[in-house]
This record gives C-alpha cells, sequence and structure tokens, in this order.
C-alpha cells in the first residue's frame, strides 16, 4: 500500500508539472497503478472481510479492542487509497480526454469515513466515537448517497465531505462517459432516437444531482470542508460546460492547435474557429448560459482557488470560454431587452439571492451587459482583454505548478485571431 500510495501521489504530480514527458508517464503509469491495487482483492475480500473481534481466550478484552482498531485502520486505510486514485483517474480522463482505467464496480462499497474518526489516535477514543456516530458517517453507501441524489433529496448531513465530493465525482463520471459515447466515431451508428431523448432526461437528473450537491456545501466551517465546496462547485460548473454542447471540444482543439502550430494546419485551425464562432452567435441562449457557468468557476477561482491540477484546467477552460464569448458572441440586440432600467446584471456571484438568480434568468433569456469579477460588461469589445488580463492575474498564483504556467503562456499568446 505505501508503494501505491506513492505511486499515485507522484502522478498527480506527474498531471501538474507541464512537463510533457511526466505527463505521458502518468497516463502510462495508471495502469500500473490500478494492476496493483486489484492485486490486492480488493472487493469481496479485503474490503469486506470480517471485523469482529478475536475470540482467543488469551487476548484480554483491551487488546481485542487494539486489534480490532488496528484492523479497521488498515482497511480503512486501502479504501480512501482505492478512492483516491478514482479520484486521480477521473483527473486523468478531463485532462488528458482518454477513457477511465477504473471501472466504477471495482471501487469500494461504501465511502471512507469522516475524518474525525480516521484521526482517532486510540483504541479506546476510537470505539467511543464509533459507537456514537450513523452509517453516513462511517460507511456510507455509495449507491443509497447517489441515488437520493438522483432523486431530488439532499445528502444526510452527517455525510462526511470527502464523500459529498466522491458523489460528485462519481456524477460527474457518468456525464464524462456518457459524452464520450456521444462523439465517438460511430456513435450515429448506435444511439438511436429514442435514446438520445433518454439520454437528455438522463443528463438532466444527473445534473440536477451535482446542484444539490453543491448547495449542501455552500458554507463550509473550516479549511478542508472549504477546498471540498469549492471543488464540487467546480465539478458542477465544468460538467455544464461540457455537457452543454460540442463548443467546449472546438475550443479545446482550437487551443490546443495554437499551442503546437508548427504541427497544425492553419487552414484546420481556421475553420475551426469559424465553427466556434458560428455555434456562439448560432445558439445565443446556449451560449448565454454557458457564459453564465464560466463566469461561476472564474467566480470560484477568484474567491479560493484549489490548487490541483484537474482543478487548474477547470479554471482555464472557464476563462477561456469567456474570452471566446466576449470576443464572438452575439452581443448587438441588447439594449432593447434591458430590464427595469438595470444595465448590468451579476454572473459571478457564489450564491446569489433569489432576485440575482431571476436576473441571470433573464440575462440569458434576452441578453445585455453582465459583469464578471473586475469586467463591468462580458459582451463589450473590450472585454476580451479585460478577461485575458484578469485570468493572467488568477492563474499566475499557481505558478508553482507547471501547468498553471503553460496555460498562462496560452492565455498570453493567444488572441483568437
Amino acid at each position: 500500500m505505501a508503494f501505491l500510495s506513492a505511486s499515485c501521489i507522484h502522478q498527480i504530480f506527474s498531471l501538474g508539472s507541464g512537463d510533457r514527458q511526466l505527463y505521458h508517464l502518468a497516463d502510462r503509469s495508471r495502469g500500473v497503478l490500478f494492476s496493483g491495487l486489484r492485486s490486492l482483492k480488493l472487493g469481496d475480500n479485503f474490503l469486506d472481510r470480517d471485523m469482529s473481534q478475536p475470540t482467543f481466550a488469551s487476548i484480554d478484552a483491551t487488546q481485542a479492542l487494539h486489534t480490532q482498531w488496528q484492523s479497521w485502520v488498515e482497511r480503512e486505510k486501502l479504501k480512501r487509497l482505492v478512492w483516491s486514485a478514482f479520484e486521480y483517474d477521473c483527473s486523468l480522463c478531463i485532462l488528458t480526454n482518454r477513457r477511465a482505467a477504473v471501472d466504477l464496480s471495482e471501487l469500494p462499497r461504501t465511502f471512507p469515513c469522516t475524518e474525525s474518526l480516521w484521526q482517532a489516535r486510540t483504541a479506546s477514543s476510537w470505539k467511543a466515537l464509533m459507537s456514537s456516530m450513523s452509517e453516513n458517517a462511517t460507511d456510507a453507501l455509495p449507491q443509497v448517497i447517489v441515488r437520493g441524489l438522483l432523486a431530488g433529496h439532499a445528502p444526510p448531513n452527517d455525510l462526511p465531505f470527502w464523500a459529498r465530493r466522491l458523489s460528485a465525482q462519481l456524477i460527474s463520471r457518468q456525464l464524462w462517459d456518457a459524452k464520450q459515447a456521444e462523439k465517438a466515431y460511430m456513435a450515429e451508428c448506435f444511439i438511436l432516437p429514442s435514446a438520445r431523448q433518454a439520454q437528455l432526461e438522463t443528463e438532466a437528473c444527473l445534473l440536477g444531482g451535482l446542484q444539490i450537491l453543491a448547495e449542501s456545501v455552500a458554507a463550509p466551517k473550516d479549511v478542508l470542508e472549504l477546498l471540498n465546496s469549492n471543488i464540487i462547485t467546480l465539478i458542477l460548473h465544468y460538467s455544464h460546460l461540457h455537457s452543454s454542447s460540442d463548443l467546449l471540444d472546438l475550443l479545446v482543439y482550437v487551443l490546443r492547435s495554437s499551442v503546437q502550430s508548427s504541427m497544425s494546419d492553419p487552414r484546420a485551425i481556421n475553420s475551426a474557429t469559424q465553427k466556434l464562432a458560428a455555434g456562439l452567435q448560432r445558439s445565443v441562449k446556449q451560449s448565454r448560459r454557458m457564459a453564465c457557468h464560466a463566469a461561476q468557476i472564474v467566480a470560484v477561482a477568484s474567491k479560493f482557488l484549489v490548487p490541483a491540477p484537474c482543478e487548474i484546467l477547470r479554471v482555464f477552460m472557464g476563462f477561456t470560454f469567456l474570452m471566446a464569448f466576449a470576443r464572438y458572441g452575439q452581443h448587438d440586440s441588447f439594449l432593447q431587452h434591458v430590464k427595469d432600467g438595470k444595465d448590468h446584471v451579476r454572473l459571478d456571484d457564489v450564491h446569489p439571492s433569489l432576485t440575482q438568480k431571476e436576473a441571470v434568468v433573464h440575462w440569458v433569456q434576452y441578453g445585455g451587459p453582465a459583469a464578471v469579477g473586475p469586467i463591468d460588461n462580458i459582451c463589450d469589445k473590450d472585454a476580451f482583454g479585460k478577461i485575458k488580463h484578469h485570468a493572467l492575474q488568477t492563474l499566475g498564483g499557481l505558478r508553482r505548478w507547471g501547468l498553471a504556467e503553460r496555460f498562462i503562456k496560452i492565455i498570453a499568446d493567444f488572441n483568437f485571431d
């Protein structure tokens, strides 16, 4: 387990290093990580084996309790490693656009316990805490929690924040898999018209579950809860961006091709840029809705940015989508739709009031000036440069990661010409 833990941490570092060789090494090495985890016989054996106390007469009650606690610690340690590896695999999928290596059926049957129980330093304190906690705090069942979220129910109050984040990762993974299947080369051969409507309903249900999760962590009480809250919120809004249309894929292609300009066909880049512009102008309501989610990503980053590779990517994509929206979005006819004489709506209120929510809904429907951070109006012709400046300032605080440095360079050099 020590080796596999170190391997997982090293591969996460490799993803964030910005070094192309280390980046590809992480992709190649994840097979070793997960084959090593499988060799520990996770599923029905190690993680679910009997935790009852020893019955040997020679072992007194104190020693029996200590043995039981140590066995639980080893079981929980492995459970946490597997869930951590799953989160790493989710990050790698988003960063590389590759399929996942771990199947959901291989995950532990329960979520990790609450941190206060994990941090117990003696067998007696562990037993006392265990006896006073519910199953949601000690061994919550993922399928029960996720099923409840998709049915519109808030998660239990005593569900650990990490379990909430893992629930968000599970839902996001389902959305990502569905999108990949939709984009597959022969997707049109297998997705029947009747199945397409079911896919849209499933997508709406999954996004609704993510929204409920985000609302449940809206008031973090410490730094650990703040980290989990921000990651869940970023997952929610990035999932909306990724699931809405193919615009994000076109944006990624244009950005990636601009970095590899010596290896890219200028005509292909120009064609993709034109398709991106046409897409933003063809479906103006959808474009504005995506801009709202990109603005929320930027708002979370401005408030407190989690310094992890996948979160850095999500923030980068939020900023670049706003840049594309400012440059190519349809902003010509907004003046006639200004509501109640208020010519600006803020898109970056992380916890908006009912009035603010209504104003955003109106903006999506009719357009108009909209503010994000220090930018008074992202629909203004000068907004592109202001958004770029805001992005460079935000990502500049993460220069200790090579990945952030690469993203800074892309934004600094890119103008959507």
